[in-house]
């Protein structure tokens, strides 16, 4: 009998531990009280400033260039290329547009890009997925959102920009 009730609880204890892994949000790169994700990346030879600049005016007006997205900032002379981005021409987020503020600084032979002030648009809301991290993080009071949500929005939203940067890691080695 007491086997028995070890090896239930034992049982228990694992499926719960396990559900809770698989429901756990995802570790988010934080820069101070936003969501950013940023790298510097050398390609390697054969990748000047010229050739990585214009490689990163292609990459956006490839995914980007729609009514509700704009570059901000496109000077050659300092290698800098800046903008806001949605997932408008995603068909997957059609309910939930995601927008993000993006910055590519290129030098001679690599370049840096960031991601951040992530935010998406719903039918009935607007918010920043930085908020729903903290909420996930650091709960008080009556919650926004609920577990289920903030797994599965914030989940959803780091698959996304991690798509991002892929596209733009490959962009950025054309030649």
């Amino acid at each position: 009998m007491r086997a028995m009730l070890v090896t239930t609880l034992l049982l228990l204890s694992f499926h719960f531990n396990t559900w809770a892994q698989v429901n756990r949000v995802p570790s988010l790169p934080l820069k101070g009280s936003d969501i950013r994700y940023e790298e510097k990346v050398a390609p390697g030879s054969g990748y000047d400033k010229d050739k990585l600049f214009n490689n990163a005016e292609e990459w956006f007006n490839k995914h980007y260039e729609t009514a509700d997205t704009k570059l901000t900032i496109d000077n050659k002379a300092t290698g800098i290329v800046a903008g806001v981005a949605s997932s408008n021409n995603d068909k997957q987020h059609k309910d939930n547009v995601i927008f993000f503020h993006f910055s590519i600084i290129v030098d001679s032979e690599a370049y840096t890009y960031s991601i951040d002030s992530i935010y998406a648009t719903t039918a009935k809301d607007k918010f920043l997925y930085a908020d729903m991290y903290r909420e996930e993080r650091f709960p008080q009071g009556k919650p926004r959102w609920t577990k289920d949500e903030r797994y599965a929005m914030l989940t959803e939203m780091n698959r996304y920009i991690n798509g991002v940067i892929k596209e733009l890691k490959t962009d950025m080695m054309k030649r």
